[in-house]
């Protein structure tokens, strides 16, 4: 599985403000202000609230919708999950009353019938955790 880099970030300024901008991040310092953009796939620059600022896990939900860090998703199970950092590792971490409270992240990916993994998580987006 082949993994895209790219990030997501509330904006904090101008048109962006309080929405979500999804694209390449990168840092920018201006004089002695540190900028934190992404630039989106129109090459649109935003400045986004660094304490926002999530990862793309390379995998996606059962509809095809994207899962970055923080995002917090529903399993076959009705348990809610976020996606995080345990131990070093990204992971789904239980929010809600189960046998475990973390889990590779590649346990709940598919896989194609060669048995290699896929991109497509069965799980459902529900939110995130900001």
């Amino acid at each position: 599985m082949k993994r895209e880099i790219k990030f997501c970030g509330l904006g904090d300024s101008g048109l962006s403000k309080d929405k979500w901008v999804f694209g390449h991040y990168y840092q920018d310092a201006h004089g002695k202000i540190l900028l934190h953009i992404i630039k989106d796939s129109l090459g649109q620059i935003h400045s986004i609230n660094p304490n926002t600022l999530s990862q793309y896990t390379g995998i996606c939900d059962k509809d095809g919708l994207e899962i970055y860090e923080n995002h917090i998703v529903k399993d076959e199970f009705g348990r809610m999950l976020k996606v995080g950092y345990w131990n070093y590792r990204l992971c789904w971490i239980a929010l809600t009353e189960t046998n475990f409270n973390h889990a590779d992240l590649f346990e709940w990916v598919d896989r194609d019938t060669n048995g290699n993994l896929t991109n497509k998580a069965r799980v459902k987006h529900m939110g995130n955790v900001f």
